[in-house]
């Protein structure tokens, strides 16, 4: 059961980090989670809903996160049991400007180590 937990969250942050910016906008969101990235040396705080696969906001700004691909690591704080997750947003249309972002936190039970390339660009653009 874990397993499958494990296989669905992973997933969901993917989809998050992944989606369209078109999707309603999760910041204030109750089940939101605010997760600090280091993008080229600077934090940025993004805004996701992970179990509906919503878009990922910039939180302090009205930018949106754009991912493009990455990676997550996802460990089991119970088991010690390493997953690696890769995932890849297959839209065009902005590649220029990509920026790799990383974080490292713990969310319902699990490490979460992401690796993502993504465009943090202002909403409308």
């Amino acid at each position: 059961m874990k397993r499958v937990l494990l296989m669905f969250m992973a997933a969901a942050i993917a989809a998050a980090l992944a989606v369209s910016p078109a999707i309603a906008d999760p910041i204030n969101n109750p089940q939101a989670i605010s997760v600090p990235f280091t993008c080229g040396g600077e934090t940025v705080t993004l805004t996701i809903r992970p179990e509906h696969g919503a878009s990922a906001h910039v939180s302090d700004d009205s930018a949106v996160f754009l991912a493009k691909s990455g990676t997550l690591i996802l460990t089991d704080l119970e088991t010690g049991e390493t997953q690696t997750i890769p995932f890849s947003n297959p839209a065009r249309g902005f590649e220029g400007d990509l920026v790799t972002c990383t974080a490292t936190y713990t969310y319902d039970g699990f490490l979460w180590d992401v690796t993502v390339n993504a465009l943090i660009a202002p909403r409308g653009r």
